[in-house]
């Protein structure tokens, strides 16, 4: 196996490195801090993060971390985060997902209102909501550490051969939502706007040990779009792709943040995810042309797998319509969206002539990377694009 390196993304940062072969308890260690650097560089230390998340309520980790326990798994990386699997001492199994962070001293502002999202996220009290057990200090970054859980399209396409009842496991993305969107979170929080994601696709999807259903990645857009974490010059390939799910007034220049609004779009997309298997304007390979899809307000095209049953893919797509109006406040609640989804998963096939609600053949990997666009794939999205003009 080869080397893995973990290099907090901070100037004067301590650097540690994971080698195939060695013994983790040597290398991977929570509680005891990293050496901090005597130099003073203008950006927190890590200690003082964490100061400031607690000081707006994110939980400290009450159990430490298993360093016996604990090793890399770097296929679930995002462009901020590295992502652990790990035990706590009280032998329960999470989820470590280290933030590379490197916040100047100015940026304290940017950082508590990060931290207001966690603090959110860690009063959620939903079966499908991700629990937070605490935030603490590991291998000298910046960690959060919940229940573990693997991602939804491992679950899907490697994890089992049973059939799947992709109408239910929207269900249940839905009841997150919409319970995030409703007064009872509002109450919990002394808030008095609803709560909204932000950042709802496929890649926040989890599946616990028991098969329910777990939204997660609270403020993980919050974090991507700040200057905190610098992952890289410019935006990058995976941000780009995440443009997929986005609303047109997430794209515009003038939107002040994420909305209950935009999470209903982006929700509609993540259940046309889910059920035909293929990310949101799977056949449009250039993302400018996506891009330029969404600010005109051209959905995606409707997919083969839901153009075999008449009666519930037809309602489906009537409602992902519905979701996607250029119009935000023409957009359906969350609410409205759990019960039709609701209704959608009680249909038997004998009801409007309705497929088994069976994992739909898939062919194009959920989070696969599309291939460079040819010259006909231009074309062929200049054409979807002028359709509107």
């Amino acid at each position: 196996m080869g080397q893995i390196h973990l290099t907090p993304n901070q100037p004067g940062g301590a650097h540690q490195s994971y080698t195939g072969g060695s013994d983790p308890k040597n290398e991977f260690h929570e509680g005891s801090r990293a050496q901090e650097s005597v130099v003073d560089t203008g950006y927190m230390a890590t200690s003082e993060v964490l100061r400031i998340f607690q000081s707006c309520g994110v939980p400290a980790l009450t159990h430490r971390l298993n360093s016996a326990a604990t090793y890399p798994k770097f296929p679930y990386c995002s462009d901020f985060s590295n992502i652990y699997h790990s035990r706590l001492e009280n032998d329960t199994d999470a989820t470590v997902q280290c933030i590379r962070m490197s916040v100047k001293s100015s940026e304290e502002h940017t950082l508590k209102s990060i931290a207001n999202d966690l603090h959110i996220w860690s009063k959620c009290n939903h079966p499908n909501i991700l629990e937070v057990f605490g935030a603490t200090e590991f291998n000298g970054e910046v960690a959060i550490i919940s229940p573990w859980a693997e991602p939804l399209h491992l679950f899907l396409y490697e994890g089992t051969d049973a059939p799947v009842d992709v109408y239910g496991l929207c269900v249940q993305i839905a009841e997150a939502v919409a319970y995030l969107h409703h007064t009872e979170i509002v109450r919990a929080i002394k808030s008095f706007i609803p709560q909204v994601h932000g950042d709802i696709n496929g890649m926040n999807i989890l599946v616990s040990k028991d098969r329910t259903i777990k939204l997660s990645g609270f403020g993980n857009g919050k974090i991507s779009r700040s200057t905190i974490t610098r992952p890289m010059d410019g935006p990058s390939e995976l941000v780009l792709f995440l443009v997929r799910w986005a609303s047109p007034e997430a794209l515009s220049k003038d939107m002040k943040g994420p909305t209950v609004h935009s999470d209903v779009y982006s929700l509609a997309m993540t259940i046309l995810e889910i059920i035909s298997g293929l990310e949101p304007y799977h056949d449009v390979q250039a993302i400018q042309f996506v891009i330029a899809n969404i600010m005109r307000g051209i959905p995606p095209n409707r997919p083969a797998q839901l153009s075999d049953d008449i009666g519930r893919a037809d309602r489906l797509w009537a409602l992902l319509e519905n979701c996607w109006a250029f119009d935000p406040s023409t957009r359906p609640t969350a609410s409205h969206v759990l019960e039709v989804m609701k209704e959608l998963s009680a249909m038997t096939p004998s009801q409007g002539n309705a497929r088994s609600a069976s994992l739909p053949p898939l062919t194009t990997p959920l989070y696969s990377k599309p291939p460079p666009p040819a010259e006909e794939q231009f074309t062929d999205s200049e054409h979807a694009v002028s359709q509107k003009e």
